[in-house]
């Protein structure tokens, strides 16, 4: 029986993820130790309750470092549960290792949608970005039931504005608005 539930993420504590990679942690820091101060985590298969264990390496924000430290806490540190790394560049590369080593990934920070695909042996707590703006129609029809068009902006350089802007304009066809961009 092992001595505690080993959680592992890598996490961006430097770089340009930095600011939400140390929001993550805290998070992350937070829940462990509020889980291990209330016994920590009931296993009914061992018929008790195990501690939590966090694990974490900075990535520096850098896809390579995220896969080196995802390989590190499946290989060497051997935690039970992979927490992936905020923004979807470093998560699509995660996602890989995981794979690899037939691992689930708990997503936390990665909404590209070919994250969310099935087969990726990925458990996400986001909307892919193709849905961001899908309750934005609902909620401009609920204000004006006669509302019939829509603008969608965005940042022609960012490939990530790109998905949410195409995925707003395919919610905005679909909920009967003329879109112009």
């Amino acid at each position: 029986m092992p001595e505690a539930i080993r959680f592992g993420a890598s996490i961006s504590t430097s770089g340009r993820y930095s600011l939400q990679g140390r929001q993550a942690l805290a998070g992350l820091q937070a829940w462990a130790k509020a889980t291990n101060v209330e016994g920590g985590v009931r296993i009914s298969q061992l018929g008790g309750t195990l501690p939590i264990a966090l694990i974490h390496y900075d990535d520096a924000s850098s896809s390579e470092r995220a896969m080196a430290a995802a390989e590190k806490l499946i290989q060497v540190d051997r935690v039970h549960v992979l927490i992936g790394p905020y923004g979807s560049d470093l998560t699509r590369a995660v996602v890989g290792v995981a794979r690899e080593h037939g691992r689930l990934l708990w997503n936390h920070g990665g909404a590209v949608d070919d994250i969310h695909r099935p087969g990726h042996s990925v458990v996400s707590i986001l909307t892919p970005v193709s849905r961001y703006f899908g309750g934005f129609f609902e909620l401009v029809r609920s204000l004006d039931v006669h509302a019939r068009k829509a603008v969608v902006l965005h940042r022609r350089s960012s490939r990530f504005g790109g998905l949410a802007a195409r995925g707003a304009q395919a919610a905005g066809r679909r909920a009967g608005f003329a879109l112009t961009r």
